[in-house]
C-alpha cells in the first residue's frame, strides 16, 4: 500500500525540526515570547509525530503478514544505521572539539551513541549529534515493536489497554522541571509509538475512519493547531502534559486524515506530489544532517562576519537559517543516493542471508 502523503508529511515534519533548531542557534528560542513558544512547538510536535508514525508506518507494514524476527531486523538495520553512522562521523569533530563539549563520560556517551542507547542515560543523552537521541528512542520502539504486535494479534484490546497504562504512567511521572525524563527517556514516549500502532490497526480494519470533504486541507490545519499552540496550552489549562496529549492527538489526527485520502481510489494530495515525496524520502538525512550543518555553518559565520550571530540583525539570521535549510537538504540528497539506497541493498542482501 502506498502512503505518498504520509510520506510527504515526513517532510514537512523535518522541516518542522530544522527551523525550530535554527531558532535556537540564532537566539530566538531564549526570549520566552510567542515567537520561541511556537518554534519550540516546532520541534516538540515535529518528534511526536515522527514518533506516532513509526508506530502507525510499522503496524501498516507488519501486522498482516509473515515475518522474521530476523529479517525484521535487518530491515531496520539497513533502513536506519549506515545513515546515522555517517552523520555521527560528519558531527563528530565539532563535538568532540567544541569548548562547551562537556570532558566527562566522552567515551562512554561516544559508545553508547554508536550502539543508538544514549537516550536511556541522562550524561550520554544528546551529545554526539544532538538530534539522534531520538533514534535511541526509536531503537527501543523498534526492539518492542515485535512483543506488541504479538500481543496485538492475541487481542487488540490488550494493546489499547497497553497504550492508555503507558500513556497514564507518563502522566502521573511526568515532571517538566526534569527535562531528560519528561522529553527524552524512552519509556516516557512509548505511548506515542503505540498509539501509531493502534490506529495502524484502525486504519488496517477499516475502510474509514475519519469521513470528512477535504481531507488534507483538515490535516494540515490541524497540523498547524498541534505545532502552534500545543506548547502554549499548558499555560491555559494548566496542566503541564497536555502539550504532549494534545500534540499527540493531533499527530494521529493528521495521520489518519493523510493516510485515509492515499487510499481512497484515484486520489491525490497536495502532499503526494514527487518533490514531497522525494521530500519524505531524504528527510531522515536532513533529519540528521541539519544540526552539524547548522553548527559548522555558525562557525564560520561568525568568523567570517566577526559577530555573534545572536546579534546580528534579522536578515542575517533568516538568510543563516534559509541556507543551512537547503545545505541540509542538497546533502541529505546527495547521502540519499550515494549512501541510504545501496546501503539498504547491501545489508538487505548481505545480512538477509
Amino acid at each position: 500500500m502506498k502512503l505518498d502523503s504520509l510520506t510527504g508529511l515526513r517532510a514537512i515534519l523535518a522541516l518542522l525540526v530544522v527551523v525550530c533548531h535554527g531558532g535556537q542557534r540564532v537566539g530566538w528560542l531564549e526570549k520566552q515570547d510567542i515567537v520561541s513558544g511556537v518554534l519550540v512547538g516546532f520541534g516538540h510536535f515535529g518528534v511526536v509525530c515522527f514518533f506516532v508514525l513509526s508506530g502507525f508506518i510499522l503496524n501498516v507494514v507488519y501486522f498482516n503478514r509473515e515475518w522474521t524476527i530476523r529479517e525484521y531486523a535487518v530491515n531496520r538495520f539497513a533502513r536506519i544505521y549506515p545513515l546515522y553512522l555517517l552523520c555521527l562521523i560528519f558531527t563528530f569533530p565539532i563535538d568532540w572539539f567544541s569548548p562547551g563539549f562537556e570532558s566527562g563520560n566522552r567515551i562512554e556517551s561516544l559508545l553508547l551513541t554508536l550502539l543508538m542507547q544514549q537516550s536511556w542515560f541522562d550524561f550520554s543523552n544528546g551529545r554526539f549529534n544532538g538530534p539522534g537521541w531520538t533514534l535511541g528512542v526509536e531503537f527501543f520502539f523498534y526492539a518492542a515493536f515485535p512483543i506488541l504486535v504479538a500481543i496485538q494479534r492475541r487481542s487488540s484490546i490488550w494493546l489499547l489497554l497497553l497504550f492508555f497504562f503507558s500513556m497514564t504512567a507518563s502522566m502521573v511521572f511526568w515532571d517538566p522541571s526534569d527535562f531528560y525524563c519528561a522529553h527524552r527517556f524512552p519509556l516516557m514516549r512509548i505511548w506515542e509509538f503505540i498509539l501509531g500502532m493502534v490506529l495502524g490497526q484502525l486504519f488496517l480494519t477499516r475502510k474509514v475512519l475519519i469521513k470528512v470533504k477535504h481531507r488534507v486541507s483538515l490535516a494540515m490545519l490541524v497540523l498547524l493547531a498541534g505545532s502552534t499552540l500545543g506548547h502554549f496550552f499548558p499555560v491555559l489549562s494548566g496542566w503541564a502534559f497536555s502539550e504532549w496529549l494534545l500534540m499527540s492527538l493531533c499527530a494521529g489526527t493528521v495521520i489518519v486524515l493523510l493516510g485515509d485520502r492515499d487510499r481512497e481510489p484515484g486520489a491525490r494530495s497536495m502532499i503526494a506530489g514527487k518533490k514531497w515525496v522525494l521530500g519524505g524520502e531524504i528527510s531522515f538525512g536532513v533529519y540528521l544532517l541539519h544540526d552539524g550543518v547548522q553548527r559548522y555553518s555558525k562557525v564560520v559565520l561568525e568568523k567570517g562576519l566577526n559577530v555573534k550571530i545572536e546579534s546580528a540583525d534579522f536578515l542575517v539570521k533568516g538568510a543563516y537559517i534559509g541556507t543551512t535549510l537547503v545545505g541540509s537538504v542538497v546533502l541529505a540528497w546527495v547521502l540519499y543516493q550515494a549512501v541510504e539506497v545501496p546501503g539498504r541493498k547491501y545489508f538487505r542482501e548481505r545480512l538477509g542471508k
